[in-house]
């Protein structure tokens, strides 16, 4: 089992998911663009964005930065979530 899987199975995927929104929430071109942190799982995380028209090429379709910033924004909030998952961890085995 993984380091990331061992600590999931102590720390709430409902907090992760928590945490993983508040890093968006308080990034405010994260929030001018429409992110959001939809599922959070073991091994995974699932963000929306909403495709309008600033988001879209001259052709209709969602543009091609917007695609390459939705995954910067992914490993982003997921490091921070599990960045927070290891410190609560590690607190929690301080107090023991």
């Amino acid at each position: 089992m993984s380091t990331g899987l061992a600590i999931l199975g102590k720390f709430f995927v409902a907090e992760l998911l928590a945490i993983a929104r508040q890093v968006l929430a308080a990034q405010p071109f994260r929030v001018l663009v429409g992110t959001e942190v939809t599922h959070y799982a073991d091994v995974t995380v699932e963000l929306r964005l909403a495709v309008d028209e600033k988001i879209k090429q001259q052709h209709g379709f969602a543009h091609g930065s917007a695609l390459s910033i939705l995954k910067l924004f992914e490993t982003g909030a997921c490091t921070a979530a599990k960045s927070a998952a290891f410190r609560k961890v590690q607190q929690q085995g301080a107090e023991q």
